[in-house]
């Protein structure tokens, strides 16, 4: 099913989207877990500085700990294609998906505003700016999901 040879340590179940890299749900196969797999494609001479990137964001977003943002869980080399980030799973989806049928419920958006700007916010105060921040990037966890 994958666009590319496996990932050690990783059992890729199904691709979520693509956005300059692919964004995979996969299973770690050491904790049996449900990750998000972003496999970032390269291809010479950039792939060290895409690498080099990566790694920084990498330490970056390993220094946050906020309960609205997603944790890194490993970086590492994938063969044949580049190399791939690991992150914490959710299941609540994206915001774009949950205002497509239309306009949310004023409390659900005032409590998915409040953490989203909480985030950013906390994330902010350590230098670390979310470049591409939008409703396709924004995911809901369960407890912005049931609040």
């Amino acid at each position: 099913m994958s666009e590319h040879p496996p990932i050690r340590g990783y059992e890729l179940l199904r691709l979520l989207g693509r956005n300059g890299y692919l964004v995979y749900v996969a299973r770690q196969l050491s904790s049996g877990l449900l990750v998000r797999l972003h496999v970032v494609i390269v291809r010479g001479i950039s792939a060290g500085w895409s690498r080099t990137g990566c790694d920084n964001k990498q330490c970056l977003l390993g220094t946050l700990d906020h309960p609205n943002i997603l944790r890194v869980v490993e970086l590492g080399d994938a063969p044949d294609c580049g190399f791939f980030c690991v992150m914490e799973y959710t299941e609540g989806g994206c915001l774009a998906d949950r205002i497509r049928p239309g306009p949310l419920d004023a409390n659900e958006a005032v409590s998915i505003a409040r953490a989203i700007a909480g985030a950013v916010q906390y994330a902010r105060e350590r230098n670390v700016v979310q470049v591409d921040l939008s409703p396709s990037s924004a995911l809901l966890m369960e407890t912005i999901c049931r609040s």
